[in-house]
């Protein structure tokens, strides 16, 4: 395959040089180019240039953004007409980068170098109907769009974006919806609906956590448990996101309920440890604020320090407080303010260690 065909007629439409196209064939008739979130139906020819390996040749029914072509086929299609077939050459910013493609996702046995420069042979067969807008899905659609935002996200997690993967999933939840957008599915479609729901919600939360987002997390755990209270991965994870916020009580309760709904799952044991070790450290936090309270103002007898320890506060002879009344009334005050805590501490501690 000739994929240079001379340096004749090739067109730089970004002026860099990192992607030009070449039309070999042009459109039998007038036609508009294919648009953001537009259906596009294509023969696809691809090449290393290099070697001239073949990597690819399929035909593809894709939208164009869905991030189903690599960057540069895409910008590609945006400047062809319906018929058209041309000639793309691009470098690795535009294709692969430099992550590259293993031989198992190719059609050659060397798979795509990391940087690799790629040339393809596209032909746009044809331009269909627009992306419908999540509100308006119906429930196959629902399944169909939320399940490749979905394989997009978890391509991205592998590759430990979770940026790219918690967006990814979010737009995969907005195509799945809420029950009350599943109006008019049977109880298969209901099925798969709650399923996909709640693998997205969990995902979502696993990409949070990646991010170390322990708020917005929780709230994708919980929302997974609102379709099934009973569904381990969110359980394991929300007592997790509790026990990385010392949330004793609550972690309590969610590792009681795993251990009911799965007795054989290995985390039970390694989340009572961690509860059982962080309720210790806790309780031994608990006991060195107040012995350091005791001594600092009650003196190692545990008694309020007498009248001759105490500096005289009658102040000066025109009325004004000395410095060591000052400082004694500044540590009278910090007594008073220090109490609070250890109230609420010691009322807590009595909270947590009855769960």
């Amino acid at each position: 395959v000739d994929l240079t065909d001379g340096e004749e007629g090739w067109k730089n439409p970004l002026g860099s040089g990192s992607l030009i196209i070449k039309t070999m064939v042009s459109p039998k008739e007038k036609s508009h180019r294919p648009e953001m979130q537009q259906q596009v139906t294509l023969e696809m020819k691809g090449w290393v240039r290099k070697t001239k390996d073949l990597i690819v040749d399929e035909k593809v029914t894709c939208y164009i953004g869905d991030e189903t072509l690599v960057p540069g086929v895409e910008l590609a299609l945006r400047m062809m007409g319906k018929g058209e077939v041309a000639l793309v050459r691009m470098s690795s910013r535009f294709a692969y980068m430099s992550n590259g493609l293993p031989p198992e996702k190719t059609l050659s046995k060397k798979g795509v170098l990391a940087n690799a420069e790629v040339a393809f042979r596209l032909h746009l067969q044809d331009i269909g109907e627009f992306m419908p807008e999540a509100g308006k899905m119906n429930p196959r659609q629902r399944i169909e769009f939320g399940s490749k935002k979905k394989a997009k996200g978890n391509a991205k997690y592998k590759e430990e974006k979770f940026q790219y993967a918690q967006k990814a999933y979010e737009e995969a939840l907005k195509c799945v919806g809420e029950s009350k957008d599943w109006k008019g599915a049977d109880a298969d479609l209901l099925k798969q609906l709650k399923a996909l729901k709640i693998d997205c919600e969990n995902n979502l939360c696993a990409a949070l956590l990646g991010q170390k987002s322990y708020a917005k997390a929780e709230g994708a755990a919980r929302r997974a448990l609102e379709v099934d209270g009973d569904n381990v991965k969110a359980l394991v994870r929300l007592t997790r996101i509790l026990l990385a916020g010392n949330r004793l009580g609550e972690a309590a309760k969610t590792i009681k309920k795993i251990k009911s709904v799965d007795p054989s799952n290995q985390r039970v044991s390694k989340f009572q440890q961690t509860l059982a070790e962080k309720k210790v450290a806790e309780k031994k936090r608990k006991e060195n604020f107040a012995r350091k309270f005791q001594k600092e103002f009650l003196g190692d007898s545990g008694h309020a320090k007498p009248e001759s320890a105490r500096v005289d506060d009658e102040g000066d002879d025109k009325g004004n407080p000395t410095s060591s009344n000052a400082e004694s009334q500044g540590r009278c005050l910090y007594a008073i303010a220090a109490t609070i805590p250890v109230v609420i501490a010691a009322a807590l501690g009595v909270y947590v260690y009855a769960q």
